[in-house]
């Protein structure tokens, strides 16, 4: 019984994620801002790492940079979701993915939190621009066993790192809240 309620937790908190993943998606499809701004989180620990430039850190400021953007498509933007991995656990989640523009492919890193409400929100968005849409390796030809999470010194809410254990137990870790790795 105990093992049937943690696979619930975690099927509910990954549907979470990929339904806040999708609010961003449609907020980015129809540049709107105040449905882009509902998606994220609230405080400084937002990052926002466009192509091509440096991190927006803080919710103030990754909104301005979504008003820019927005401002240059006023019609909304193409963009796809492609190639999905959604990865969550008690309050955390991530989504990994190839993001598909008229223009060219990105591969993606969207980073979530639950927060005091209840409610998923997005505290950390990264893409940079790939060569083509190659399919990537899968998990399993990885060797990625299972996703862990932890939380930083900031307090409720603020996921300093995501990672990824391997199934011979070395912990690759992904600083996302702090730094993005080119």
């Amino acid at each position: 019984r105990l093992r049937d309620l943690i696979r619930d937790v975690a099927n509910d908190s990954r549907r979470a994620v990929e339904d806040a993943n999708e609010r961003f998606y449609r907020a980015f499809r129809a540049a709107d801002i105040d449905a882009m701004s509902a998606v994220w989180v609230d405080g400084p620990h937002a990052r926002c790492a466009h192509p091509g430039s440096a991190p927006v850190v803080g919710d103030a400021d990754v909104r301005a940079s979504w008003e820019i953007i927005f401002a240059s498509v006023p019609g909304g933007l193409d963009v796809r979701c492609l190639d999905a991995n959604v990865y969550a656990g008690d309050g955390w989640g991530m989504v990994t993915f190839v993001e598909r523009t008229p223009s060219g492919s990105l591969t993606a890193l969207n980073v979530f939190e639950r927060r005091p409400d209840g409610s998923w929100g997005m505290d950390g968005d990264k893409a940079r621009l790939c060569e083509s849409h190659t399919p990537v390796a899968s998990s399993s030809q990885l060797g990625v066993g299972r996703v862990v999470g932890s939380r930083g010194p900031g307090g409720a809410g603020d996921v300093h790192h995501v990672g990824v254990m391997h199934r011979n137990g070395v912990l690759e870790r992904l600083d996302v809240a702090l730094r993005f790795d080119a």
